[in-house]
């Protein structure tokens, strides 16, 4: 719960990524710290990843934010952080991971691309939000990648 803060303060400094409430990312502190991560620096929160298990399918993870300072990026702490997520959720089995990404979002399919090829998996891209869901809000559409992992801890 302590760290809901520190996320929000990096969400909001890690474009296109959509800022919640602090009282969302202290709640995802809370509630789903055992399938969330963070990195620090010298004390410093640094990289976070928040997810949760799907309700109706308890083998698979959602990704819901992956967010990298901008002086960590390109070091492959958002990958790490991910492998690191993996193999904690693995263990109690967790098959699938779920994402949406924007189609513009270049780092964060690479990303989960990478993460694919490194756990033996398959990525595949739906289309699933439409950006009208989003009302007056300018978004773009959010494609469902779905990672069936073959390799597991």
């Amino acid at each position: 719960m302590a760290d809901g803060l520190s996320v929000a303060e990096l969400i909001k400094e890690c474009p296109p990524l959509d800022a919640n409430s602090t009282y969302c990312y202290v709640m995802i502190c809370e509630h789903f710290s055992d399938t969330s991560v963070v990195a620090e620096v010298d004390g410093k929160i640094v990289g976070a990843i928040t997810g949760y298990i799907i309700p109706s399918r308890q083998d698979t993870l959602f990704v819901w934010q992956v967010a990298v300072g901008k002086n960590y990026r390109g070091l492959g702490l958002g990958g790490r952080m991910l492998q690191n997520l993996w193999e904690q959720v693995s263990t109690r089995g967790v098959t699938e991971i779920h994402t949406t990404v924007s189609p513009s979002n270049g780092p964060s399919l690479a990303l989960f691309q990478k993460f694919s090829e490194a756990n033996a998996g398959k990525l595949h891209k739906t289309k699933f939000i439409r950006s009208e869901l989003f009302g007056e809000m300018a978004h773009e559409d959010e494609d469902l990648l779905s990672i069936k992992c073959n390799k597991t801890t």
